[in-house]
């Protein structure tokens, strides 16, 4: 029997509340304002540049009370990026004396002050048995899941299954990567057949 995953992406901006001193009218809103020279939008099929000139320093800095925005590209708010390194994993053909495996890397990115949660949001197909006791075993009908990284939530290997939240941060982060590892296994019992299964994959931001 043969095994597929696809992976679908949806990133989803939730960015939380923050107070700044703003400047407002009745059709305008500046929620801030930077006094710099020189600086262009550019843009280029599938790209788009924002450069600025003059502005040190510039950096984004923050404690338990406190943010600072210093410079004008650090003023945007509500950043949150989501990329798969690979979204068609092919578990191959299985057999009862090994476990496939197949990697997927999710790397996320965020300017919350709060972070994010990356999960499995959706989940369709597939007709093998879910782990269930922490470990995709040889000689045992199992798939599941594993996850390795600095924010990864997941402990062992865990059954494949919406709303399964697989990394998080409480804290703004660079963009951070989280492998995913998809196994599956059979026994002598298992049906014959080729499996298939789509897997949506979702990140926000905390409010």
């Amino acid at each position: 029997m043969r095994f597929y995953a696809a992976l679908l992406m949806l990133a989803m901006a939730a960015v939380p509340f923050n107070v700044f001193a703003a400047m407002s009218s009745t059709n305008y809103y500046i929620y801030a304002d930077s006094v710099d020279a020189g600086g262009s939008f550019s843009s280029g099929g599938a790209y788009t540049l924002q450069d600025t000139i003059g502005e040190s320093p510039s950096d984004f800095s923050s404690s338990s009370a406190y943010e600072i925005r210093a410079g004008y590209q650090y003023m945007e708010r509500g950043y949150l990026s989501m990329d798969i390194s690979d979204n068609a994993l092919n578990l191959g053909t299985l057999s009862t004396g090994a476990i496939n495996t197949a990697i997927t890397t999710v790397t996320v990115g965020t300017d919350s002050i709060s972070g994010y949660s990356m999960s499995m949001s959706a989940v369709a197909g597939a007709g093998l048995a879910a782990v269930s006791d922490g470990a995709v075993s040889i000689g045992s009908e199992e798939y599941g899941f594993s996850a390795s990284g600095s924010e990864s939530q997941v402990v062992g290997d865990v059954a494949v299954a919406a709303g399964t939240i697989v990394s998080a941060t409480s804290t703004a982060i660079d963009p951070s990567a989280t492998d995913i590892s998809f196994k599956a296994s059979i026994d002598a019992a298992s049906a014959v057949g080729s499996y298939s299964q789509t897997v949506t994959m979702s990140a926000s931001a905390n409010l």
